[in-house]
This record gives structure tokens, C-alpha cells and sequence, in this order.
């Protein structure tokens, strides 16, 4: 081919030259050879600066070389030049969206798809950015169109298996994954998706080998060992989990996500120091690790690395969830021993429940906590590795947050409406978005097995879709359903708990709370739990009013049950008091 690939040759036409230029340039992306690919296409559009395609292709060749404005102007051009050519606006919906701009790219997504409702790769891109926007309801039948349209194409049921996943139609995304390596076979993404997928289903041989063919691909990945290592623990096999860990972070040593795991599998085996030291890598997630990473503020002031600060103010910013920040607020107090003036930046709904912390101011609005005075801050979540937690000094000498006498008393002349031998508030599940909540959340109709003790009034303090489970199943147990309203905030919730006789729930931030306020609280776990409730034991050193009950296998929350029935007869009939429903 001559060194100007689009000047005329005798037999050959400029169109018939251009194609060829276009077959060359698109070889040279397959081959990788993208910045040959590159100067081959800037040539292109020098000699043909109106040809529309040869932006296209430039634009796609720029996006893969991670010139993200580059492209972006080039497909701009193509678009200027070809308006109601569907392709350009897709490729251009794509590359905003993988430069993290989902609104640019749902419009152009929009825009191609109006242009030609039957353009498969218009359907895929814009499917995709909808899934970038948590609109997976929305992205699906775009999914699903294309799947349709073109059944061998590996993006558009890869996309479809997201989209499913995204919705809880798991075993649908199976399917549709399965099907997915068929077309796909070599596709590493693919087959941890798939393993994933199998590991949620509960699948976990399934997972394994998925995960293990992902491996063959990408030995070093860490998205593989991070895959391999969550089979392990939900196949209660810490200690090989912690193995490959460690070893992929040999591997990988700057792998945020591989550190973070290794945190939490370390400390649920009760290792805290070199467990928090780790955890810090928590603050280093990126979208890709988790789904919702800490976000860091900009501060006016360094963070505390552990330094002296007695006559120093600490701003201590909540983090993650409602439950770590009422779990990790109790070394509050130790700071303030220690001589700091501790400022507490939390959600409103803590905010009321925090006044009863010893030792600190408690703010909730940014313009309040920006206009205080303090010399360092810090996440809650490190205070345990900053202040050397070990086993020996995780807890407390007993409750660190109190309940407000008056909400108790609002409380105690409600529940005095139903008397009964005992008054048991239960909570089954959490946030129905969190993956955990597919291991943690006990059916209801299991639940409901309860409902076989006598002489016990039931409060549901379940929140979400989930609240209606109880009167679905009403004719086996009479739950009095609280509202949100009702339960108020965080501060409302503790003087509820520390007028009932006990709450089962599962891992929740109402634990927590019961746990921080010396409530007894008896604890439904997985066989796989959270961190903190370690991997075995009946009791927790965080709480010592909280009394565990574990799957003897995975998802085999009947015999959880069977036993925590037993242990409830056992309560009821001893004589009311304080220590009925404590831990043994």
C-alpha cells in the first residue's frame, strides 16, 4: 500500500482506496497496534477532512489509546458531518460513558437509538450507561432488544446478566451469562461475573470453578483473587482465603481491594491490630472495589496520624453506615481522656443519640462543622487502629450511649396497650441493595415459626418493602408493624429498645444500637458474617448484651432457627428480669 493510502492508483477509485485504508486501520486495532492505527486514521482525515467514517474510526482508535478528548472531538466531527448516522452517537455515547459523563452519554445514547430503534450497538451503549446510573429496569429491555436482534452478540448478554444481577433476577442472569460463554468463551469479565452470580445463588462449587477459569486468563488479576477469596469465605475457609490474598497482593501490591478483604478476613478471625492496619486501605476504594467507596473531604486541616492531643480539637466524621458509626464512636470518650476537644460531624438522624455520648460537641450541618475551630481530623472508622485496639481493649466496661427518659416513657405507655410476658421487637432484614443482604436477610416465613410462643407481643421494627412480610403471614404471627414515623430516629429507636425485652434481629444497625445501649439483642448470623461477629462464637466482646446465633451451614437458617426457638422457650419460662434474654 502506498505511504498515502487514499491517492489514486490506476484501477483503483478513491472509494474502493479509502476502503482498503479502513480494512488497514481496523486490522491494526485488532493486532493492538493503536498508535499505528492512529497516524493511519489522522492521515485519513488530513487528505478527507469531510469523510465522516474516517472521524468514526479515529475517534474509536483515540478512545482506546486513552485520549478520551481527543476522541471526543473527533466523534463530535463525525457527528457534524453524518447527523443522522446512528453508529457516531453511539461510539460517542460510549466514550462518555466511560469517561464517567453518564448524562452526556444517555443523551447521545437516546439520540441513536430514535435515529434507528434497530441499531444493535446504539441499543448496547445506551443499555450500558443506564446500568452506570443504577437504571437497571430501564437498561434491560434495551438488553434484551439487542439480545434479540443479534443473538450472538457477547455484549449485549453480558449486559442483559448486569442488568439481571442488578434487578435480584439471579437465576435469569445465570442463564443469560451461561449462555454468554458460549460466545465468549475466553472472556475473563465474563466468568467473574458468572462466578459471582453463582456464588449469590449460593452456588459456591460453581463459583470456584468459574473463578478458577478466570484465573487461567488472568493469573494476577486481582478481581480473580478477590472472586477466589469471597467463595472461600462463604465456604467458611478463612484461613485459604487469607493465603490467597496475601498472595495476590504479592502480586499486587497496590490493590486497594485486595488489602481491604484481607482487612476484613483478618479481623473476623480476630487479629485487630494487624486487622485495622489494614483496614485503612478502606479509605484508597475506588467505584471499581466497592459500590459505594468513602469519599474524602476536603479539610482545612491534616488527618490525625495518632499524635499527642491533649489540648488539640479532633473532628471525628461519621463513615460507611449508621451501624460502624455507633459500633466505633465508643473510643470517643477515650479521646477526650486523653485531653481533646472532640468535635462529632454525623447524619441528622444520630445526631440526638451522639448527645449522649461522653466527651464531645455533636454538629450535623457542613456550614457547622466547617466554622469550628479544631487542629486535626479523622474517619470513625480509625480510631481502633489509631488508638491500638487489641483484643484485650475492644470494649467497654458496659453501655457507652444512653436512652432519652422521656422517649422511654412515650415508649413504655405504648407498649403498655398490649400486655404481655414478653414484648420482642425483631427486624429480618436490611437494605435490600447491599450484596450482603442476600446471606444476612432471614425469611420472613421461616421467621414466622416464632409465632408458636405464647403470651409474647411482637413488634416489627422492619423497615422498606420487607415490612409487609408480616401480615402476609399474620395468621401464624401477630406483629404490630411500627412505622419509620414512629420509629423516629436513632435516639427514638434506643428508648424503644430499652423498653422492650429483647430484639432479634439480624445484622443490622439495630444490633449495633441495642449493643451500645445495653439492650439484649440475640443476633441471626450466616454461616460467613461481617467482621466483627468473628467466625464461632455465642458472644460478642463489642457488645456484651448481644447473645449470637449462627447457621450451623450455609443458608440453613431453619436450623439457626430451631435453635434460637428453643433457647426462647427456655427464656420465657424463667421469671421476668434484666437477665432473661441476656447472653449465657
Amino acid at each position: 500500500m502506498p505511504s498515502d493510502p487514499t491517492a489514486p492508483e490506476a484501477g483503483h477509485s478513491t472509494a474502493a482506496l479509502i476502503a482498503q485504508a479502513f480494512e488497514t486501520l481496523d486490522a491494526l486495532r485488532r493486532a493492538g497496534r493503536l498508535a499505528d492505527a492512529e497516524r493511519l486514521g489522522l492521515q485519513l482525515v488530513g487528505e478527507f477532512p469531510d469523510l465522516a467514517e474516517a472521524w468514526n474510526r479515529l475517534g474509536v482508535v483515540q478512545a482506546e489509546l486513552g485520549q478520551g478528548l481527543q476522541a471526543v472531538a473527533s466523534l463530535e466531527r463525525a457527528i457534524e458531518l453524518a447527523p443522522r448516522d446512528p453508529s457516531h452517537r453511539a461510539n460517542l455515547a460510549e466514550v462518555l460513558r466511560r469517561g464517567g459523563l453518564a448524562a452526556r452519554a444517555l443523551g447521545h445514547g437516546q439520540a441513536a437509538v430514535e435515529l434507528d430503534p434497530n441499531h444493535v450497538a446504539s441499543r448496547v451503549n445506551l443499555a450500558y450507561a443506564l446500568l452506570d446510573v443504577k437504571r437497571a429496569s430501564d437498561a434491560l429491555p434495551h438488553f434484551e432488544h439487542a439480545c434479540q436482534r443479534d443473538p450472538h452478540h457477547p455484549q449485549a448478554w453480558f449486559g442483559r446478566g448486569r442488568a439481571l444481577v442488578a434487578l435480584r433476577r439471579l437465576s435469569e442472569a445465570a442463564q443469560a451469562l451461561e449462555h454468554c460463554t458460549t460466545l465468549a468463551p475466553e472472556d475473563p469479565e465474563l466468568r467473574l461475573a458468572l462466578s459471582n452470580v453463582r456464588r449469590m445463588l449460593g452456588q459456591l462449587e460453581e463459583a470456584r470453578t468459574e473463578a478458577d477459569r478466570a484465573a487461567l486468563i488472568w493469573p494476577a488479576h486481582p478481581a480473580v483473587t478477590l472472586a477466589r477469596a469471597d467463595v472461600l469465605i462463604e465456604q467458611g475457609r478463612s484461613a485459604t482465603a487469607e493465603a490467597v490474598l496475601r498472595e495476590g497482593l504479592r502480586a499486587a501490591p497496590h490493590a486497594a481491594g485486595l488489602a481491604y478483604r484481607l482487612a476484613l478476613t483478618v479481623l473476623d478471625q480476630g487479629r485487630y491490630p494487624e486487622g485495622f492496619a489494614l483496614y485503612e486501605s478502606r479509605l484508597q476504594l475506588g467505584p471499581g472495589d466497592v459500590s459505594n467507596p468513602i469519599r474524602q473531604p476536603l479539610q482545612r486541616r491534616p488527618v490525625w496520624q495518632g499524635e499527642s492531643l491533649r489540648g488539640k480539637g479532633l473532628l471525628v466524621l461519621t463513615e460507611q453506615g449508621f451501624g460502624d458509626h455507633i459500633q466505633f464512636c465508643r473510643y470517643v470518650p477515650r479521646l477526650a481522656a486523653a485531653g481533646a476537644e472532640v468535635i462529632l460531624g454525623v447524619p441528622p438522624p444520630l445526631q440526638d443519640l451522639m448527645r449522649t455520648l461522653s466527651g464531645t460537641a455533636v454538629l450535623t450541618r457542613l456550614d457547622e462543622i466547617r466554622s469550628q475551630a479544631y487542629d486535626h481530623w479523622t474517619f470513625v472508622g480509625s480510631l481502633p487502629h489509631r488508638l491500638g485496639v487489641d483484643a484485650t481493649n475492644v470494649g467497654t466496661p458496659g453501655p457507652y450511649l444512653s436512652a432519652d427518659p422521656l422517649r422511654r416513657q412515650t415508649w413504655r405507655q405504648r407498649l403498655a396497650r398490649r400486655p404481655a410476658r414478653a414484648r420482642i421487637g425483631l427486624v429480618w432484614g436490611g437494605r435490600p441493595e447491599a450484596d450482603y443482604e442476600r446471606r444476612r436477610a432471614v425469611p420472613f416465613e421461616m421467621l414466622a415459626r416464632l409465632g408458636e410462643h405464647a403470651d409474647v407481643a411482637w413488634y416489627a421494627l422492619q423497615s422498606g418493602d420487607r415490612s409487609g412480610d408480616a401480615q402476609a403471614h399474620a395468621d401464624r404471627i401477630a406483629v404490630e408493624v411500627l412505622t419509620p414515623a414512629e420509629l423516629g430516629t436513632f435516639a427514638d429507636t434506643a428508648a424503644l429498645l430499652a423498653e422492650l425485652d429483647l430484639l432479634i434481629t439480624v445484622d443490622t444497625a439495630f444490633c449495633h444500637l441495642a449493643g451500645a445501649i445495653g439492650a439484649p439483642a440475640w443476633l441471626m448470623l450466616p454461616t460467613a458474617p461481617d467482621w466483627r461477629w468473628s467466625l464461632q462464637e455465642d458472644r460478642t466482646p463489642w457488645y456484651p448484651s448481644v447473645r449470637i446465633f449462627r447457621q450451623p451451614s450455609p443458608g440453613d437458617w431453619a436450623g439457626m432457627l430451631a435453635q434460637l426457638s428453643q433457647a426462647l422457650r427456655q427464656a420465657l419460662d424463667q421469671p421476668a428480669g434484666a437477665a432473661r434474654f441476656s447472653p449465657p
